[in-house]
């Protein structure tokens, strides 16, 4: 046990012997400084426009083996810009430097610094004033993502448009004018939040439709349009939830109309939607305007997507659906007249759920004061067949109701009929398309117990 103890003593006297004499033999490398850079000589401009590659010329010279030079650009101390060079030798270097190009900037100066670097951190600095322009450009051009190119003229400071003919959803970017020394091109394109200088994306622009409409850009402030959004005589509409008679991908607004007055709907191409004939007369479909045929008042318009329809009804301000806004017939007959019929009546097609008001009940326009016009269309609203049947009530659900007894005038076409209970039915089948209007006049009538009286009733084929 003692030997193998002196053996282990004598082995690490060895080791640490050998470490002693490897540690005498190392010397730390010496790092070879200077304080001397480069001489450098710069060619560079003493102004240049935003959004240019500012060109540059830059001589070194040493006698120690170069590293790098550099270049950084400020605008308010902020660095915006740089560019670095590998050297190695003595020589001249070319390049450009970018000139940013940002919104909200006016003409002003920004700081360059130039910097040449040797192997022993010998640097030299020059530092230099810029004046920076902001081009003010001859004209744009939209280029639209099927290649039609269309000609931007200037309108103002800064300020571009073009007229053409354009679709309702215009996908295109925009290209400068060539302008700096160098005849560079700027193109502005989108990048999901808003229009920038070489954004990979179109820009989106929208309009209310299909047509001639002007195309506007701000090259200063970066604003463009059209960008219409939904709109309905200028207010933004609601997204509504499904209810009971509104289906899911509705918009909605409650907003007061005069007669006669042109209701406007932009964001939505309708050459293919349904115009509801008893509240809306097309003036131009393609610019979403129309003229508005009830009385003055207040009323709801729902644009329903899912089925391009617009639904049009008299309510009360404030709300876009619940009982407590919906019309009643009132005792003087304003308010509102609601028909109520079968699973082959509805509108823009049958509603499927068959003596349902709160579903399938169908406000009738207040045409007149204390005249309603309800129009159905057959095979599309109206049943075709024999016993096809609706009758009016006074509220959007059962209640007060005209019975037979309450018409001290009918007239209809041959092909309908009107029972005791007040059901007006289809006693020959129809043929589809047709179209059929009915008028409930109120002018002579006066209220009764759950019903009127003395209600003039006329139906005609259009």
């Amino acid at each position: 046990m003692i030997m193998n103890m002196k053996y282990i003593v004598k082995q690490s006297l060895a080791v640490l012997a050998m470490a002693m004499a490897f540690t005498s033999c190392y010397r730390e490398p010496k790092l070879k400084v200077t304080d001397k850079g480069p001489e450098m000589t710069c060619e560079i401009a003493q102004s240049a426009n935003m959004g240019e590659n500012l060109p540059f010329k830059v001589t070194l010279k040493d006698n120690i083996a170069l590293s790098t030079l550099q270049l950084h650009l400020f605008f308010d101390g902020t660095e915006v810009s740089k560019k670095v060079i590998r050297t190695k030798e003595s020589g001249v270097f070319e390049g450009t430097l970018e000139i940013p190009y940002y919104a909200d900037i006016s003409d002003g100066t920004a700081d360059l610094t130039v910097t040449a670097q040797n192997i022993e951190f010998g640097l030299t600095e020059e530092k230099r004033t810029l004046s920076v322009t902001r081009p003010d450009f001859e004209y744009l051009t939209l280029t639209t993502s099927d290649g039609k190119e269309v000609r931007m003229n200037k309108i103002g400071e800064y300020e571009y448009s073009c007229t053409s003919e354009f679709p309702r959803e215009l996908k295109a970017k925009i290209v400068s004018a060539p302008f700096g020394s160098t005849g560079e091109r700027l193109t502005f394109g989108f990048d999901g939040k808003g229009i920038v200088v070489g954004g990979d994306d179109y820009i989106p622009f929208t309009y209310g439709y299909a047509g001639e409409y002007t195309v506007k850009f701000n090259t200063k402030t970066f604003v463009g349009s059209p960008f219409v959004t939904m709109e309905v005589n200028g207010e933004i509409p609601a997204v509504m939830d499904k209810a009971e008679e509104i289906p899911a991908g509705s918009y909605g607004v409650n907003i007061p109309l005069k007669q006669g007055e042109t209701l406007s709907i932009m964001g939505f191409d309708l050459a293919d939607w349904t115009i509801d004939s008893d509240y809306l007369e097309a003036i131009d479909i393609n610019k979403g305007q129309f003229k508005f045929l009830p009385v003055t008042g207040q009323y709801r318009i729902v644009l329903q997507t899912s089925n391009k329809f617009i639904r049009i009804n008299p309510m009360k301000p404030g709300a876009l659906t619940g009982a407590d806004y919906f019309p009643v017939l009132n005792d003087d007959f304003t308010g509102g007249l609601w028909a109520i019929g079968d699973d082959t009546i509805g509108k823009p097609e049958a509603s499927g759920h068959g003596w349902d008001p709160e579903v399938g009940g169908l406000c009738c326009s207040p045409i007149k004061p204390k005249v309603f016009q309800l129009t159905l269309v057959a095979g599309h609203g109206l049943g075709t067949k024999t016993g096809s049947n609706f009758k009016f009530f006074f509220q959007r659900s059962w209640g007060g109701e005209l019975k037979g007894a309450s018409y001290s005038e009918v007239s209809l076409p041959a092909e309908f009929g009107i029972n005791t209970d007040g059901n007006i039915g289809v006693v020959t089948d129809l043929k589809e398309g047709d179209r059929y209007r009915f008028t409930v006049d109120f002018s002579s009538a006066k209220k009764t117990s759950g019903s009127a009286e003395g209600v003039k009733l006329v139906g005609v084929k259009l």
